[in-house]
C-alpha cells in the first residue's frame, strides 16, 4: 500500500505531533482519561486513513506525546497531580490509538475497494501478458543456467564489468541478463575471437540500436575474455 505523495509526509508528521500535544493538554486540563483516549483514537484514525502505510507510527507519535506533555506540565507547575500510575495510564491510552490507526487504514482499503477506479479489461490483459513474459524469462534463465552452468553468471558479470552501453549503476547487476540469454546459444557457431566479437555486437544492436551499441571495436576485450571462458567451458564438458 504505497504512499504516492511523499512530499506531504512531513505535514502529516507535524499533524501527528500537534494532535499528540492537543491530546496531552486535554488530558492535563480536563483530566478525563476517556476523553483523552477518544481524542487519540480520532487523531490516529484520521492519520491512518490519510497515510495508511505503517499506521502504528501515528499511534506512537500521538500516544507518546500525552505522557510527555504531562511531564512537561508537571515541571511547569501546571499539572501538580502527576503520579506514576497516571504516567502508566497515559501510556495505555495508546491501545485505542492502535485501534484507531488500523481502523483508518482498513477504512481506506474499503473505500478504495468500493469506490476506486476499476481496472479496464485491456489493462488486466496487459498485466497478464507481462506476468507470462516474466515467467517465461525466469524459466528460460533456469534452462540456460542448467545448460551452461557457471558460464551464464560469468558472462553476465563480464558484460556488467565492461558495461559497453553505460548502464552499470553498481546495484543493477542483472541488467545484461537478456543479452546473455541470446549471446550464449550463438557461441556454438563461433570459431575465433572475431566471431565472438561479431556475435556480441550484433546482439547489442538487436537489443538496442546501432547508435547505443556503438562500433564493433567496443566489444573487442569482451570478445577476447568471453572466448577464453567459452573454451574453458567446452573443455570442462
Amino acid at each position: 500500500m504505497p504512499e504516492t505523495t511523499t512530499s506531504r509526509a512531513p505535514l502529516f508528521y507535524l499533524l501527528a505531533i500537534l494532535f499528540g500535544i492537543f491530546s496531552g493538554l486535554l488530558h492535563v486540563t480536563v483530566q478525563d482519561p476517556l476523553l483523552t483516549a477518544l481524542a487519540v483514537t480520532m487523531a490516529t484514525m484520521f492519520l491512518g486513513f490519510m497515510r495508511p502505510l505503517k499506521p502504528w507510527r501515528w499511534t506512537l507519535i500521538v500516544g507518546l506525546a500525552v505522557p510527555i506533555v504531562m511531564i512537561a506540565a508537571n515541571l511547569a507547575k501546571y499539572y501538580v497531580t502527576l503520579t506514576r500510575a497516571g504516567i502508566y495510564g497515559s501510556v495505555l491510552i495508546m491501545l485505542p490509538g492502535f485501534a484507531g490507526a488500523y481502523g483508518g487504514m482498513f477504512g481506506r482499503m474499503f473505500m478504495k475497494e468500493m469506490f476506486g477506479k476499476k481496472e479496464e479489461p485491456r489493462e488486466i490483459d496487459r498485466k497478464i501478458k507481462m506476468d507470462n513474459a516474466r515467467e517465461e524469462s525466469i524459466e528460460q534463465r533456469r534452462h540456460l543456467q542448467a545448460q551452461y552452468g557457471e558460464l551464464f553468471d560469468s558472462t553476465e558479470a563480464l558484460l556488467f564489468r565492461h558495461d559497453p552501453i553505460g548502464i552499470n549503476f553498481e546495484d543493477n547487476t542483472d541488467e545484461y541478463e537478456a543479452e546473455v540469454r541470446t549471446i550464449l546459444p550463438r557461441l556454438n557457431t563461433c570459431h575465433s575471437v572475431p566471431d565472438v566479437q561479431k556475435v556480441v555486437h550484433e546482439e547489442f544492436v538487436r537489443w538496442f540500436d546501432d547508435q547505443i551499441a556503438g562500433p564493433p571495436e567496443r566489444y573487442a576485450q569482451i570478445a577476447f575474455e568471453l572466448w577464453e571462458m567459452w573454451m574453458a567451458h567446452q573443455a570442462s564438458k
